[in-house]
This record gives structure tokens, sequence and C-alpha cells, in this order.
């Protein structure tokens, strides 16, 4: 390859799924590198979500000029084009050396998105990859169809050994879609549904629940309808069958969280056993010791905390390999990970830290007539402590965090001492109250305060606090005394660092409450402007911004209700277009419809702008919805995709 800029890309291009407001694939992101000589550099990676305001975005662009226009302007804000671009990897706008299509030919059995999600963490840390031996698994929910139309007849899923950068991969099961299938049953995130699991102490006595393993598109239609049938089951549970078919109802909680938390508890145990297995198997085939290893772990079930700790520390793997970007939302690193390996197998590269969004200068947002009547007063001397000890601040910082959790860039902090901060946070984003605030730890105190505890900076693992700290600190706490952990040195945010390292002086406590900035089905706040709406639209007094301290009045005069409107115009522009719909989509086929006619490519043949053909296509729609297993999830899939549409 030569040395300049490249693009990674994973969305989406076509017109009717955009008027539709659908996609194939959720969490739409871009990359942007620089290569010179075996050097590789991340310079942004975006996700669309943050633009739009779609959370998880899934609709597609409605053209190719839509979707290079909208590279166009992401380039522009860095002094660049898309004729510097040497090459675009990926989806839209493959070339003949794209990643999809090498990926293809190297492993013909497995889908290219588990490939992706495997490099995009086992490449994270070359020197790691090319000196170590590592054991990785890339696991899901399940492969889209644009990257690789044929993934619904391979392997889902996939691990590798690598030894000092000789890799092998094989297929793997996956829990991945035990936990979408919840998502469609409870109509809840996985974030909920894993807090809830943990939190109510109702368990049922029964024991006869089984689910299978999922390794490819047979075994996972038959495994939705066992977990159907598990949470019916559990569901019809009633105060009489305390005691017999379980411990009895949890009175912090209703009588559905208490079913519902009992179902995610077998979810997660049986979660776990399937990696087990799949790591037993590899370390028993590969003559292997946890303790001579690095476990690398992408896809959306790496963000499974409970999960990844469990097997740290059972396995005493000696490093733990990872990016924030786990989920779809980082396919695009995979993707242009896996280019540049290909390439060149001794090429160079380094995840640095979570910080590889946009940043927005405050000055502009200050000064404008839409904020300038709500500031009270402007410093570069404030003191983040004393506003910590006073309430939950805003803290906005430079570049925007990738992947799902605010990693202390686009966060809300507060004192972990008081348990009103974390009922206050839960209000102020319209949560359960029993949803857990994590902690940003400093690294040098992490085995102080929490057991069997290693470093953690992208906020991937769950620790239990040790015995005596539990007291000092009750807004971190799960239920059952564990915390999703986040630790922090001056190398990987000074700013940040240093507030925690100032309020532990202080306090003697070197932890503060961090979460996301963004309001219930909203994606992370991206801009200052967005920031500004949410402080004052709750009423919170302080906002840091890349280090100045804005104190707000005013909080009751201002009118806005909802969250500022992102930039979705090419997304929304084509929606409503009558004329557009009658030439592409004549016969007006509906969500589920369109979305069923691209997924299976039995269909593929036929021509939706003709009568005959889309009378055909309706009716085996009809059929796949009558007689599939999945029914129950492709349905419920484009309703949440469509209910998205209407945050």
């Amino acid at each position: 390859m030569k040395n300049g800029y490249y693009l990674s890309v994973y969305s989406e291009v076509d017109p009717v799924a955009n008027m539709l407001q659908i996609s194939q694939r959720h969490d739409h992101n871009m990359a942007l590198w620089y290569k010179e000589a075996k050097r590789v550099t991340l310079l942004r990676h975006w996700e669309l979500e943050r633009f739009t305001g779609f959370k998880q975005h899934s609709i597609a662009f409605f053209s190719r000029d839509d979707y290079l226009g909208f590279i166009q302007k992401r380039l522009a804000e860095y002094g660049l084009s898309l004729v510097d671009i040497v090459e675009i990897f990926g989806d839209p706008c493959p070339s003949e050396r794209s990643a999809c299509l090498a990926a293809v030919h190297q492993y013909p059995d497995i889908s290219n998105h588990a490939i992706f999600h495997l490099y995009a963490s086992l490449l994270s840390d070359t020197k790691l990859f090319h000196n170590e031996t590592v054991v990785a698994l890339a696991m899901d929910g399940a492969p889209d169809i644009v990257l690789d139309g044929s993934s619904r007849d391979k392997k889902y899923y996939c691990g590798a050994v690598s030894i000092r950068g000789n890799i092998e991969v094989f297929p793997v099961a996956s829990p991945g879609m035990y936990w979408t299938a919840a998502t469609r049953i409870f109509h809840l995130r996985e974030g909920t549904l894993m807090a809830l699991a943990s939190a109510s102490e109702s368990v049922t006595l029964e024991n006869d629940f089984f689910v299978d393993k999922i390794y490819d598109r047979k075994s996972s239609e038959k495994v939705f309808l066992q977990i159907q049938k598990l949470a019916d089951r559990i569901m019809a549970y009633s105060a009489e069958d305390a005691g017999i078919k379980f411990s009895g109802f949890d009175p912090r909680f209703s009588e559905e969280e208490n079913k519902i938390s009992m179902v995610m508890k077998l979810i997660q145990t049986f979660s776990i056993h399937v990696v087990e297995e799949e790591i037993d198997a590899i370390l028993q085939k590969y003559g292997l010791r946890g303790q001579e290893c690095v476990l690398s772990l992408g896809g959306g079930y790496a963000l499974n905390c409970p999960t990844n700790t469990y097997l740290m520390q059972k396995y005493q793997f000696k490093n733990f390999l990872s990016v924030p970007c786990v989920s779809d939302s980082g396919l695009s690193v995979g993707i242009g990970l896996y280019s540049f390996y290909r390439d060149d197998p001794s090429f160079e590269f380094q995840f640095e830290n979570a910080f590889y969004g946009n940043a927005y200068p405050a000055a502009n947002i200050l000064c404008g007539e839409r904020i300038r009547s709500f500031i009270d007063s402007v410093s570069d001397q404030g003191d983040p402590v004393q506003d910590l000890m006073d309430g939950p601040i805003v803290w906005y910082d430079g570049q925007s965090e990738s992947g799902p959790r605010a990693l202390g860039h686009r966060s809300i902090i507060a004192d972990p001492r008081s348990i009103r901060n974390k009922d206050l946070i839960n209000l102020y984003k319209q949560r359960q109250w029993w949803r857990p605030v994590a902690p940003i730890i400093l690294e040098d105190f992490l085995e102080e305060w929490f057991e069997n505890a290693y470093p953690s900076p992208y906020m991937l693992n769950n620790f239990v606090i040790r015995q005596e700290k539990k007291e000092l600190v009750p807004a971190i706490l799960h239920l059952d005394l564990t915390a999703r952990v986040q630790t922090i040195n001056q190398e990987s945010d000074k700013a940040l660092y240093h507030v925690i390292q100032n309020f532990y002086e202080r306090t003697g406590i070197p932890i503060v409450c961090n979460t996301s900035l963004n309001d219930r089905g909203e994606p992370i706040i991206e801009t200052v402007e967005q920031a500004f709406n949410f402080a004052l639209r709750k009423k919170i007094e302080v906002v840091y911004v890349d280090g100045l301290r804005v104190k707000l009045k005013n909080h009751l005069a201002y009118e806005l209700t909802e969250p500022l409107t992102r930039d979705e115009s090419e997304f929304s522009h084509y929606t409503g277009s009558e004329k557009l719909m009658e030439q592409y989509n004549p016969f007006h086929l509906n969500h589920t419809e369109y979305y069923l006619y691209k997924f299976y490519d039995f269909m593929s043949g036929y021509d939706i702008r003709k009568e005959t053909d889309a009378r055909k296509i309706k009716r085996m729609c009809k059929k796949i919805n009558d007689l599939m297993p999945l029914k129950k999830l492709v349905v419920d899939f484009l309703k949440s995709s469509e209910k998205q549409m209407n945050i």
C-alpha cells in the first residue's frame, strides 16, 4: 500500500431502505487512517449515530452521492477531501482490493462480520500481537448480509489462536443471540437486562432449563424459540409458586422486574458456560495455559462485563486485549486493520485510547445568542472537586469517545460518596432507580478498592468492591456489590486524571461516578451545544468544557424540553416523497417486507418495481412471517427501528 490517508466504512446505500428508514445493518461507522511506511495511525472514528441522533444508527444512505457527501463533510473538518484518500475499504464503494473481498477468499466458511470483529481487537496492539500468544474470540448476535451476502450460510462466529503473529482461525459458538432474543422479548436494551440480572435477588428453583449453542442461522432460529419458551415459563410464575418454583419476589422490584431478572440470570449463566467451553476446548487443543496467554475479545458480546471478568479471573490470562468499540460500532476499525494486515502482516499499530471522535470548540457556542442569557460566569480557574461535592456536573472534554460507553469526555460525573447522586443521575437520564452508575478509579488504587482487579480502561469489566470500602462509595455499586469499572492513568486522560487525583487528596476517595452524557433513547452527546441543552433541561448548574468552568443560570426560562435535533439530512430528506416512492417502490413494500426481501437471497431475482413480482414478494413474506421461528424477532426489530426514528 502507498503512504497516505485511507478510509474504512461500515454502512449501506439503498434508496428504498432510506425512504423506509431501515438498513440491513446497525451502528454504521467509518474510520480515517494515515499510513507512513509500516506505521498506521487511526485519526478519527466516526459513529453515524453521533451525527444523526438515531441511536445505533440503522438507516441506509439514499444514494452514492449522499454517502460521498457525508464523507466529504467529515474530511473537510480536517482540511481533507476525497481526492486525498488513497483507498476506501469495506462497504459501500469497495475497491478491487477491498477488505471484504479478501476476507471471502481467505475465510470462505466464516462470516466477514465475525472476521472483522476478530481483527478489530486482535490487532489493536501489534506489539502484543507479534510477541505474545493470544486467544481471541469474536462473539456477536448475527452477521449482516451487506458485507457478505452468503453469511447466512456460513458460521456466524469465530475464534483464533495467534502465536507471535501466526494466526489460526476457526468457528466457535456465541451466546450473543441469547441476548438479542431477550431484548426483543422484553423490549429492553442489553445493558438494562444485564443490570437487572444482578439486581433482584429472585432466582428460579427449577433446574431443567436448557438452551442450545449457536453457530449459524439454523441453530439461532432454534435457540430463539427455546428462549421464548424459557421466558414464557418464568413470566407465568405467580406468588403461589414462591418457594416451589422460585425463591420469592424481591420486594424492592416489581413482579415483572423480578421475573425478567430470573430469566436474565439464567441467560447469563448459559452465556458464560458457552464461552467457558469454547476456551477450554481451545486451550486443550493447542496445549496452552491461560497464564501464558493474552485474551482478546471482539463483537457485541464483549460488552458483557461479568463474562469478561469471569474469564480473566478463572484462566488468569496475562492481559486483556480489546477496543472500546467492540460492538458493530467498531467494524470499520476491524475492516481497516484487517486490510492493513493483509497487505503487510508486520505493520505497526496501537489503539492509543478511547478518544477518536470529533472535537468541537466551545468559543462560538459560549458567545452565541442562544446560550448567552443562560451563562452566569465563565472561568478557567474552576474547582471541579468542590463542584463534584456540590452535585453532579457535566464534563465535556476534547474528542468524543469511540464505542457505546462514555469514558470521560462526554460524561456526567459526581461524588460517589452520596447515593443521592446516583438517584439524581438516573432521574436526569430517565432510568430505573436500580440502574448502577459506573466508577472511574485511579489505576494505582485499583487493587486497594476492588478484589482480583486489573486495568480496565474501556469499562469492560466488573469487579467486587472490598468489604471495608463498600460503605464509602455507595453511588457506584450494583446491588450485588460489583461495579463496572473504568481505570484511568495520567497518560490515558490527563485532565480528568488530575481532577480525580485532587478529589482523592481532599476526600481520600480515588473514584468519581461516571455515566454517559445523554438522555433516554439518545446517543451520547457529541457537540458543546447539545451538552448545554442537556444541562439546562436537567437543571444542572455547572458544565466544564475543555477545562473552562461554565456556571449556568435561568434554567426555568429555558424553553426546550427535548434533546437538540442533530444533522439527519442525508437520512430523512427523501422520507415521505411520493414521487420517489413511486419510482423505487411503486407497490409499497412495507418495512418488514422489504427487510425480508433483502435478507433472503431466494427473493433476489424478483424486481419490486414489477407488480407481479411485488405481489409474489408480499405473499412469500406473509408465509415467512406465519411460519418462521424468528417472526417475532424480525417484526420487533423493525418496530424498534421505526420507533428509533421518532425519538
